[in-house]
């Protein structure tokens, strides 16, 4: 599984990079990502109001749904200060505004997409050693939100 990105405004035919891969090492961590994706929820945005003088309420779909999707990640690093100076870079990867996102299952060539997204939270935690792995585990969720959840690439 790979989690892939690019600026939502540069448009189709522009490669995407790679923030978290589960089978190649991404330098400088130490091993493959874990990452435990799960697909996205849809929401709509409904719009219930009370019929004034009535006992019914009024409800309507207003077609504006949302696309939500949590992805938590952890990333290993050799000491925990590379684990530590790694948190503003990673962050740094997702403020460039909307991204489309790539869910890539390389082992299969299998891939969907949530284009024009937005990441509502990048929230990391450093943890000590993790699973008799040598130095430390940097551990995350990604929180993005858009309109479209697709297979198709945008």
């Amino acid at each position: 599984m790979q989690i892939n990105y690019r600026a939502a405004t540069v448009g189709s035919g522009t490669a995407y990079t790679t923030f978290a891969d589960d089978l190649n090492i991404i330098s400088p961590r130490t091993i493959p990502d874990l990452i435990d994706y799960q697909p996205p929820s849809f929401k709509t945005l409904e719009q219930i109001e009370p019929l004034a003088g009535g006992t019914q309420q009024f409800v309507a779909n207003r077609g504006n749904g949302l696309w939500t999707m949590l992805v938590p990640i952890r990333m290993w690093y050799g000491t925990a200060i590379a684990a530590r100076q790694a948190i503003p870079g990673l962050a740094a990867i997702w403020n460039i505004g909307n991204v489309d996102v790539q869910i890539l299952d390389a082992s299969a060539a299998d891939a969907v997409y949530l284009p024009a997204a937005s990441l509502g939270t990048f929230a990391p935690v450093t943890s000590g050693p993790h699973g008799g792995q040598t130095g430390v585990a940097l551990s995350f969720i990604l929180h993005i939100t858009g309109p479209n959840f697709t297979t198709t690439a945008p």
